[in-house]
């Protein structure tokens, strides 16, 4: 018998976030000082987000899954919460054996930062709206050079990419949970990514994965112009209530494209619960998103 769910430790009544929640709550929370997560569309970022602790999903494929039972493999990405960005390069140095670098945060005034703002950006509150602004115009005060970033290719169609690539490679990963544990899933997934996954058809996930590494390359080469692009990380706090966890519109392009990204806990909301921005760079840029990152949230702490 499980306890029950997880609660966000800034206010039991309301999501930790998910599907990585108890990670993000036990950091959040300091019980422990770092613990992994995976991410397919955004559980990792969006509960570090939830829980005020930073959360780091990796670019796709720098780290190995194995042991992590899977889920999408063409997406699924093992990420962290942690403290400190300190502990990143560490941690993503024990888990490819090699010896950690240390974090070299450039002066903000060296930075090339570019403000997505995303198809989504009306589905962000007002408040995080205005906290991700307030944050660029400060950056950019501090020198930073700042300007106004647009994907190629990305428009209101990927969320649906995404879902067909994510839903026809889930409900054959846990096929045989589907064969021999059927009555023992929820019926809001049966009903959902595995009856979306049963019913696309091999020709329409093959085009999805086309477009989608077309789309991954050219946003190799986009990204090459900025050492950054800041996004908001969630809509906004983490929702009242445990029945969902939030809604992931500002993660689940990052993870397909395979981007590496972290959020900082810079923010409070408006009933006093976290708020994260998120910072992207480009695939195996790793380092100097970490950089990166400290940089910024030392000049914006």
């Amino acid at each position: 018998k499980t306890p029950g769910k997880t609660r966000n430790p800034f206010n039991l009544a309301h999501t930790p976030g998910g599907s990585s929640s108890g990670s993000a709550a036990a950091v959040g929370d300091k019980m422990i000082p770092f613990a992994y997560g995976t991410q397919t569309t955004g559980s990792v970022i969006r509960p570090a987000a939830f829980c005020g602790t930073i959360g780091y999903k990796p670019t796709y494929g720098d780290i190995n899954n194995s042991g992590v039972m899977g889920n999408t493999p063409t997406i699924d990405t093992l990420g962290m919460m942690v403290r400190t960005v300190e502990d990143l390069p560490l941690l993503r140095a024990v888990l490819l054996e090699q010896k950690p670098v240390a974090l070299a945060p450039p002066e903000i005034s060296n930075l090339a930062i570019g403000v997505y703002r995303t198809p989504f950006w009306d589905q962000a509150e007002p408040y995080m709206q205005r906290y991700m602004e307030a944050a660029v115009t400060k950056l950019a005060a501090m020198g930073a050079s700042v300007s106004d970033a647009e994907l190629p290719g990305i428009d209101g169609t990927f969320e649906e990419l995404h879902g067909t690539i994510s839903g026809f490679e889930f409900c054959r990963t846990v096929a045989w949970e589907r064969f021999n544990r059927l009555n023992q899933i929820s019926p809001a997934m049966r009903e959902g990514r595995m009856k979306d996954g049963m019913v696309t058809t091999y020709e329409e996930y093959r085009n999805c994965t086309r477009r989608l590494e077309r789309l991954r390359m050219e946003a190799d080469d986009y990204l090459e112009d900025f050492d950054i692009l800041i996004t908001p990380t969630a809509p906004g706090e983490p929702p009242e209530g445990l029945q969902a966890t939030g809604n992931a519109i500002f993660n689940s392009t990052w993870t397909a494209l395979g981007t590496p990204a972290v959020t900082l806990p810079l923010f409070e909301g408006p009933n006093g619960l976290p708020v994260g921005l998120q910072l992207i760079s480009g695939r195996f840029k790793d380092c100097r998103l970490f950089d990166a990152s400290e940089a910024v949230l030392r000049g914006l702490s």
